[in-house]
């Protein structure tokens, strides 16, 4: 295989959920319509009719049976014809390795294992989980990657590393480390692994881990963590990773509790040494902990770190799964911004359902496909996301400071400690995140920190941590020769050794920035963190020719230094921009003289079209009228005129929808659609659709269908009919839109000045 084969060319991804037996004829028109709006490929996601009934019932019948596979076949083909490339997905629903529980049925020796305290409290006991497998076993594994993998290289492996890329592994389950309520994994690979590390029987870890609160009990925890860690790579994720290497895949997926670190240490340990095993480590963003409106957070940086030190250029993120029916656009694409300044490359939306008919609308909550009517405006956000890929996939990014995440010293006696380094976000100080493990291999170089492919200046430590004694040594000596060591309280002293991104005046602590090296050129992606205007002068590197390049038109406008050499840099609420050196990309026209506003003829003319409807297929449109009692409005009508006495040829003719009438929008000219939006502000350009006279100008306001949902009929109809899940209860939680402030259209056509 050639050396960074994740960089091998790829295309705008989503997941199709299957939760329906698939008819050929239904599959070829789907991926048409995901061709069409920009989507150059998709994971195949399984939702078994076994797979928790309670909250996706009806789900698809005969998974990993010959007829899924001659589906899989079918879709492959007609992937291939399309240009379209098609990820496997190694499990029905999640996590990964049960085989939908076929493996621990057909082999129920190979039943995960829970030690816990007895009810009297007196003995442990150990409990077999009925579905889950333990894939601490090296046997486990071979027998996921027989039924599985094999069976899909046996059907489809000739276009292997051609029209299917790679497959994803999804939240594998190796047990949970809480001696308190859920106990601790066991497993029968465990007692030679663990004595083969720390020379001390695991037996005697077990009873000292349930001793109680104590150093010893703190160590024991410690070590059998790190022992469960080493085996769920070497037994688990490198057999994968090795199979993929093999037949010529690349190797992808996440963990579960990518957001909170005191999750992930029960669930995986210290993560780190896992994500180094994939080609393209991923992540998932789901139940809005990131969105606009929620806290900042740089959790997606646990795997972008990881990553760097590893020499792997992307990081793929499942995101907007329960982001609920109200989720717009905007939203996602500053949810996505929200992940692209940490890193992430690949922004892959959760999901595509192949059936919204009955139960199967509700699913997680995030179906983008039709009757949907948000679906007519994806292309825009493909588009989007499709160019910073692009951007970001290139480019290297550098960080001088390294904040260590001790996952294996935090256990029930030692709670995740406080470790806001946020600072170091407001002062443009890149940083990555690392491990304890990591830390014990890294090496001196020079002043500086060597760990993986990364060289690090500052280390700075968690406060009210105890670590184990030998890397506790390993630091002192390192900051006896020269290396900074802070702790989080005063991250923000790295400044003295690490060097600002991009410096700006003002400083107000609302940028954020994410420096790329492509080659020996020089780009930054620069996002306004918070919900206010920002403008500011920013101080790029000197002697170089720079451009504004907007991921949103794809269109590069000169950036002119003044003479200090300093930019003006101008940044809506939540917006962002990349400022790059100058290169070969479409530039924006230079014109020369005033634009000039040609007023509408008076004021705009609102009505209702279309009503948001309910059926067993989903949400809907249907016509209606403004006196339709009751009605939750999906389509409204804004019309107005103006007159154009004559046609200029030279001039350019464009009407600008402002952020503050947020939305979906079309636009028509005399009838002939203009363009569409799928957030503002937007500018459309109407030169080819206008006439000389009278000329009709119709905005049409497309609204989600999050109010719908909240009525009481809806709810009542799906909860009577036991269609509502968790998920549903969720996002009927989340606050609504308040409607797009239509009042403020514009009251003039721009007329631009000649080129």
């Amino acid at each position: 295989m050639k050396k960074n084969r994740e960089m091998q060319p790829d295309c705008n991804l989503i997941f199709w959920m299957w939760n329906e037996q698939p008819d050929p004829a239904m599959i070829r028109r789907q991926m048409k319509n995901l061709k069409n709006a920009g989507i150059g490929g998709f994971f195949i996601h399984a939702m078994p009719e076994e797979f928790r009934a309670e909250s996706f019932p009806d789900g698809l019948p005969g998974y990993l049976s010959d007829e899924w596979f001659k589906q899989i076949a079918l879709t492959v083909r007609i992937a291939a014809r399309l240009k379209m490339k098609l990820w496997l997905y190694d499990e029905g629903g999640w996590p990964s390795g049960t085989v939908n529980g076929q493996l621990v049925a057909q082999h129920p020796e190979l039943a995960a294992i829970q030690i816990k305290r007895s009810e009297d409290g007196c003995s442990l006991e150990k409990t077999y989980h009925p579905n889950r497998p333990d894939l601490l076993r090296p046997e486990t594994t071979r027998l996921f990657i027989e039924m599985t993998h094999e069976r899909y290289f046996q059907t489809v492996g000739k276009e292997f590393g051609r029209t299917i890329p790679g497959i994803f592994t999804d939240e594998p389950w190796f047990g949970y480390f809480d001696p308190e309520t859920e106990g601790i994994p066991w497993s029968e690979a465990l007692p030679v692994e663990f004595e083969h590390l720390f020379h001390y029987p695991c037996e005697d870890a077990v009873q000292q881990i349930f001793s109680g609160d104590s150093e010893a009990a703190h160590s024991a925890s410690r070590d059998y963590r790190i022992a469960l860690t080493r085996l769920a790579v070497r037994n688990y994720f490198e057999p994968l990773h090795r199979w993929c290497r093999r037949r010529g895949l690349l190797f992808t997926g996440h963990l579960s509790g990518d957001d909170m670190p005191d999750v992930m240490f029960p669930l995986h340990g210290d993560v780190f040494e896992i994500f180094r095993c994939f080609d393209i480590p991923g992540l998932d963003a789901i139940w809005r902990q990131i969105h606009p409106d929620s806290p900042e957070t740089d959790f997606p940086k646990y795997v972008v770190s990881a990553a760097r030190r590893a020499g792997k250029h992307r990081v793929l993120s499942e995101s907007y799964a329960v982001y609920g029916y109200d989720c717009s656009f905007d939203e996602m694409r500053k949810t996505a911004d929200r992940q692209y300044i940490c890193g992430v490359t690949d922004i892959v939306p959760m999901a595509a359902s192949y059936s919204t008919r009955d139960s199967r609308q509700i699913g997680t909550c995030c179906n983008l496909f039709p009757p949907d009517p948000r679906w007519q405006f994806y292309s825009g956000f493909a588009g989007y996301t499709e160019r910073m890929r692009q951007f970001l996939a290139a480019g290297r990014s550098q960080a001088d400071i390294a904040v260590l995440l001790p996952f294996s010293s935090w256990d029930r006696l030692a709670p995740a400690p406080a470790s806001d380094i946020s600072v170091l976000a407001r002062r443009r100080l890149a940083y990555d995140y690392l491990g304890e493990l990591e830390l014990m291999r890294a090496v001196r170089s020079g002043s500086a920190l060597k760990c993986g492919r990364c060289r690090y200046k500052v280390l700075v430590l968690p406060e009210n941590i105890r670590l184990d004694a030998s890397l506790e040594a390993r630091i002192q000596e390192w900051r006896k020769n020269g290396l900074p060591v802070l702790f989080s309280n005063e991250a923000e002293k790295a400044a003295q050794w690490a060097q600002t991104d991009l410096q700006i005046d003002p400083d107000s602590g609302q940028l954020r920035v994410l420096k790329l090296k492509t080659g020996r050129k020089t780009g930054y992606f620069l996002l306004n963190a918070s919900a206010e205007k920002l403008v500011c002068r920013c101080h790029p590197e000197d002697n170089k020719n720079w451009e504004w390049y907007d991921a949103v038109t794809g269109i590069s406008t000169p950036a002119e230094l003044d003479p200090d050499g300093t930019l003006l840099l101008k940044l809506p609420a939540h917006g962002s921009l990349i400022l790059r050196e100058s290169c070969r990309f479409r530039r924006g026209k230079t014109s020369c003289g005033k634009r000039i506003a040609l007023p509408l003829s008076g004021t705009w003319l609102a009505k209702t079209v279309s009503r948001a409807v309910w059926t067993s297929e989903g949400f809907s449109c249907a016509e209606t009228n403004d006196s339709t009692p009751g009605s939750v409005p999906a389509v409204i009508e804004f019309t107005n005129t103006f007159l154009l006495n004559e046609k200029c040829h030279d001039r350019q003719f464009s009407f600008e929808l402002p952020e503050c009438v947020c939305g979906m929008w079309i636009i028509r000219i005399n009838g002939r659609e203009a363009g569409r939006a799928p957030w503002t502000p937007w500018k459309f350009d109407l030169t080819a659709h206008l006439r000389r006279g009278e000329n009709r100008i119709t905005c049409l306001l497309f609204l989600t269908a999050g109010p719908l949902y909240r009525t009481p009929e809806v709810r009542n109809e799906l909860k009577k009919r036991g269609w509502a899940n968790e998920y549903f209860d969720i996002v009927s939680q989340y606050p609504l839109h308040r409607m797009p402030d239509a009042a403020r259209l514009p009251d003039s056509v721009i007329v631009e000045p000649p080129a």
